[in-house]
């Protein structure tokens, strides 16, 4: 998707040497998945201990063994 921003030039040039991309818009696209990728875990943080899950951990285990061994020869 193509958009306009105005953004400060000190910003612009942070954000490059800190992104260490090579193109404005790579350093954008970098940062803006940085900052949801972040947000996503502030929400996972959110939800610690209210959450049940049922279940048996060594049955999902052997499956996640079992579906492994199957895609990986």
């Amino acid at each position: 998707m193509r958009t306009t921003i105005n953004v400060e030039e000190s910003i612009f040039e942070d954000l490059m040497r800190f992104t260490d991309a090579k193109t404005r818009t790579e350093a954008v696209n970098r940062a803006i998945a940085e900052w949801v990728r972040r947000k996503r875990i502030d929400l996972f943080r959110e939800k610690r201990g209210k959450i049940t899950w049922e279940g048996d951990l060594r049955d999902m285990r052997a499956l996640e063994i079992k579906e492994s061994e199957q895609t990986h020869g």
